[in-house]
């Protein structure tokens, strides 16, 4: 059981890992289309909400999806669980879920910031 547990971590860590990778490396392709959508006239706030929208879609709905495979993976012991067990199962998706919002977060403003200096010089 221990053995699967550390596999479970190790494939969490990847799976954040690739998850900063492919967000980053998005946002970095899409400085043409920053520039384009600024010449056009949108705001910064505009653009900036339209790519937390859609940087937010796939890491949040995996975060779900797999939530719901795993209830659905341990729905026969679900009743031998203790409180305490789904207390913390649930602080976790919440910090994850929190955690994924605010890099995003972070993550389009810096972009922006990044296109906006580039494209004043």
């Amino acid at each position: 059981l221990t053995l699967f547990l550390i596999l479970g971590g190790l494939g969490l860590l990847i799976g954040i890992a690739s998850f900063v990778i492919v967000v980053r490396k998005d946002l970095v392709a899409r400085t043409e289309q920053i520039k384009l959508l600024r010449a056009v006239g949108f705001s910064d706030d505009r653009i900036s909400c339209l790519l937390k929208v859609e940087s937010r879609i796939t890491p949040v709905s995996a975060i779900v999806l797999g939530v719901a495979a795993s209830l659905a993976a341990i729905v026969d012991g679900m009743m031998n669980v203790s409180s305490s067990v789904w207390l913390t199962a649930l602080v976790f998706i919440v910090l994850l879920l929190t955690g994924v919002w605010f890099f995003i977060d972070k993550s389009v403003e810096n972009s922006i910031e990044k296109t906006y200096n580039k494209y004043l010089i």
